[in-house]
């Protein structure tokens, strides 16, 4: 998991790209199990059409396998100044947990 921090007071979402692996088909995630922060904010994805699953499904990460942007509202997640890890966690089957170090101030994650 990749997270790019986003200020704390942005309109814009929080982008976490959750990396494919061989033991990881992000195709096959489905997303409203997903959810990120402590609050466990949904994703703001829709994945529905085709054009959007173009969008977000790609290879982010130049490991020639298919990562999964996902996009969370920053003030649904829960994250706080003091804060040093955020998390993606899947409800699904078979559910996962994945953490990733960042730290949170006051204007923001970095």
């Amino acid at each position: 998991m990749t997270f790019r921090p986003k200020p704390a007071t942005s309109q814009a979402p929080v982008v976490v790209a959750l990396l494919g692996s061989e033991d990881l088909d992000v195709t096959q995630v489905a997303i409203d199990t997903l959810a990120f922060g402590p609050d466990g904010a949904p994703p703001l994805n829709d994945l529905s059409t085709p054009f959007a699953r173009f969008l977000h499904l790609r290879d982010v990460n130049g490991d020639d396998l298919v990562d999964l942007l996902l996009y969370f509202e920053v003030a649904e997640t829960g994250l706080l100044p003091g804060d040093t890890q955020a998390c993606l966690h899947d409800a699904g089957d078979p559910p996962f947990h994945a953490c990733k170090e960042v730290t949170v101030g006051i204007f923001g994650c970095g």
